[in-house]
């Protein structure tokens, strides 16, 4: 599964499964993202060295930056 394919699926158990989103479950989507990311942080060894190469952060950072129109 990718980082569009995780948050994608995270969106829609927000949204009901509706295929409209609204800003608001995008951002709570966003925010259940960045949850995993800070679990795997605390409990992953690894996860945040220069080998890993998920970045959870950078992907939030980026649908972030489409919400708020930069």
């Amino acid at each position: 599964m990718t980082c569009d394919e995780l948050y994608n699926h995270i969106l829609a158990i927000v949204a009901e499964y509706r295929t409209e989103f609204t800003e608001s479950e995008k951002r709570r989507a966003i925010q259940i993202f960045l949850g995993i990311d800070d679990f795997l942080i605390d409990n992953l060894e690894g996860y945040c060295s220069d080998d890993c190469e998920i970045d959870f952060g950078a992907y939030a950072a980026g649908i972030l930056d489409e919400l708020e129109g930069k």
